[in-house]
């Protein structure tokens, strides 16, 4: 929204544009496309769930936009620090807050159907964004800022509240309120006639029959409430009201209209643009904070070039945590690590053992730490990656007229195309349509690509015997409970090739499982 009164036409509006972009050119270039492979890492679920809905704040694009380099994510960690302090945090929940209600005064504008009815509304509005834009700058002043994003946007807010154009909108803005409360006049309704005059400073007859009937009172009386319906468009009656106003008070309203042609668009787009930026960083933090208070940890993770480790501890997949929770349910938080020349992480074990939820959290951390927010776990450092790829089974789907394996080949060659030494590389349970020997030979070719390319990523099988293939490759497994192996503990922990998972596969597929045995026994 372009401002005839904002911060686009002060001085200061140069220095500071976003609290999470470095330019405006980036901060409105978000995407509206869902990423590849966002649905396969459930990051559709912990985006719906943070905007809700009707993501009325349009939020959805900033999470499909990774931020462009190291600068921004680390300012962006900064940022989110700042929210930890709880007078900061009340300061931006407050603003958004207000700037909410200044666009619900905004909505009725267009519900309006007479001109000076939404002039009313405009000007009520434009009050409320004055009030909003002034308490928040005066709550950033009072505030131990230390991010560099906060620091400027407190200092932009400073002259942008002193500017020409902001105090000639709140001088305007209360001038024409004041004109409002100026305004009074008498309607006189004599059967289905109304009629509107000048205000004769005739006395209040209320107050008249409650001094008369002041001797009858014994004691307080008990009070009655009555609730009558509201409506916040005027209906015909009061519309001819109004016009008959406007006759009575010309000059007043013609200082509106004026006010309706100068001020329509008064919000600046920098204004605009922080409320969104902070609601994605406020949505953010209530959805995890549910998750801190069952005692889940979260941080800000140490962003590395694609030659060094890569290491996360106490990390747990963020989408499945959040249902845990919310059924009191425990979760069970993992490891990894990758230490040159280690880049890929092999997971096998038994089914229904935490592998595939092992490989999303990878991804889902990998993903939120390009966002800048803080990532699940107590520690992570998390590579910089300029793809991430992701390969999850699909169904046939009888309108590409390619059999799964075809499918599955067609696919991982559109990735294998576009992977280098900046890529995260994503895969589950691939080739499980074909034989034993096929996937083999094919799982060693694809892994044996990435490693070429220099990819990093985690790669789901029950061969794991292909971890031995190369130096790169890191081998971990699913555990069973050590009494009972038939009890999943669902951590995934770094171990040597055992075959097991391999005779595992076989037996579920023959249904020679222990629990298939007993079951038909």
């Amino acid at each position: 929204m372009t401002a005839s009164s904002g911060g686009s036409s002060h001085e200061s509006a140069a220095v500071f544009v976003s609290l999470l972009f470095e330019n405006a050119v980036a901060a409105n270039d978000c995407r509206d496309d869902v990423p590849e492979g966002f649905s396969d890492l459930n990051l559709d679920q912990v985006v719906a769930a943070i905007v809700g809905e009707q993501d009325q704040y349009g939020l959805t694009p900033l999470f499909y936009t990774p931020a462009p380099n190291v600068d921004t994510v680390s300012k962006r960690h900064a940022v989110f620090r700042d929210l930890e302090n709880d007078a900061i945090r009340r300061a931006a929940q407050a603003f958004t807050d207000g700037v909410g209600r200044v666009h619900e005064c905004r909505a009725h504008i267009d519900k309006a159907h007479h001109r000076h009815e939404k002039i009313r509304w405009l000007v009520d509005s434009a009050a409320r964004y004055c009030a909003v834009v002034t308490d928040f700058a005066s709550a950033l002043a009072d505030a131990r800022l230390e991010s560099a994003g906060f620091v400027d946007l407190s200092s932009w807010l400073g002259a942008y509240v002193a500017s020409d154009d902001f105090r000639t909108l709140a001088e305007t803005t209360e001038a024409r309120l004041a004109d409002v409360d100026s305004i009074r006049y008498d309607v006189l309704i004599r059967g289905p006639r109304i009629e509107v005059s000048r205000f004769g400073d005739e006395p209040d007859y209320g107050e008249v029959i409650a001094a008369t009937f002041e001797r009858f009172r014994h004691g307080d009386a008990k009070e009655r409430h009555q609730t009558f319906p509201e409506s916040v468009v005027l209906n015909t009656v009061e519309t001819r009201v109004l016009e008959q106003v406007t006759q009575l008070f010309p000059k007043i309203f013609e200082r509106f209209e004026t006010f309706y042609q100068t001020h329509a668009d008064y919000i600046d787009d920098v204004v605009a643009r922080i409320d969104r930026e902070l609601q994605f960083c406020l949505h953010y933090r209530r959805y995890i904070a549910s998750l801190e208070k069952a005692g889940l940890a979260f941080c800000y993770p140490d962003i590395v070039g694609p030659d060094e480790a890569i290491i996360a501890q106490q990390t747990f997949d963020l989408a499945l945590a959040k249902q845990l929770v919310a059924h009191d349910e425990p979760v069970v938080t993992n490891d990894f690590e990758l230490t040159p020349p280690e880049r890929i992480i092999l997971v096998s074990g038994p089914n229904q053992g935490g592998k595939t939820t092992f490989a999303r959290m990878f991804g889902q951390l990998h993903w939120l730490a390009r966002l800048g927010c803080p990532v699940p776990g107590g520690s992570a450092r998390l590579m910089f990656w300029s793809g991430l790829f992701a390969h999850f089974e699909r169904a046939e789907d009888i309108r590409n007229l390619r059999g799964k394996l075809e499918d599955d080949l067609v696919r991982v060659h559109a990735i294998l195309e576009r992977v280098d030494r900046e890529s995260i590389v994503i895969m589950n349970e691939i080739f499980s349509s074909t034989t034993t020997d096929d996937a083999r030979y094919l799982g060693e070719r694809i892994l044996r690509s990435l490693i070429d390319a220099g990819a990093a990523g985690v790669c789901v099988t029950f061969i794991d015997d292909l971890a031995t293939i190369d130096e790169a490759i890191v081998s971990m497994a699913s555990t069973v409970d050590t009494d009972d192996p038939a009890i999943r503990t669902f951590q995934i922990q770094r171990k040597a090739p055992d075959g097991r998972a391999y005779a595992r596969s076989l037996a579920e597929k023959h249904r020679l499982t222990r629990e298939a045995l007993e079951a038909r026994l």
